[in-house]
């Protein structure tokens, strides 16, 4: 064998331990990554339940939740990967600054779980779409007069 011959076999020796070098790192790695998600579901429980006791705690007419299970898990467990909780929990709790989405709109509608986990409306109500705004158009009371009060202005201001 000459030298080059052997300068090769050592050349191929070391790009292959290197390989496998990165292999085991790759695969350390990724069984690192599949306990954290394991952590991550098993938390989600938890998660969720801290989700369900806090939406309860939100005002008539809004309805309680009773099960989280089948597409609305989907849904929940979804806006968990992209909010976290802490999102989550925040945006539920700003619910009660929004009239509209407690019924108090024109057609009565108001806020449902299953309304809330989907993408884009719970973006909508994360973005502070529904916050109370102080000139909103939303159901007001009707402005007060003082009558008294007008009619004395316009006396005043009648010339005679």
């Amino acid at each position: 064998m000459t030298e080059l011959q052997i300068e090769k076999i050592y050349e191929i020796k070391n790009r292959a331990e290197n390989f496998l070098s990165e292999l085991l790192e790759n695969e350390r790695q990724l069984n690192t990554n599949n306990k954290i998600l394991n952590n991550k579901v098993f938390n989600n429980k938890e998660d969720i339940e801290k989700i369900v006791n806090v939406w309860n705690e939100l005002p008539s007419p809004i309805p309680n939740i009773q099960k989280v299970t089948g597409n609305r898990k989907k849904h929940l467990e979804c806006r968990l990967q992209e909010y976290g909780i802490d999102a989550i929990i925040e945006t539920i709790k700003n619910i009660s600054k929004s009239n509209f989405l407690k019924g108090n709109n024109q057609k009565g509608w108001f806020i449902t779980f299953d309304w809330f986990i989907k993408e884009s409306n719970f973006k909508k109500v994360y973005e502070g779409n529904y916050v109370n705004k102080k000139n909103s158009n939303q159901l007001q009371s009707a402005p007060t007069y003082d009558l008294e009060q007008i009619k004395k202005q316009a006396l005043e201001n009648t010339e005679i």
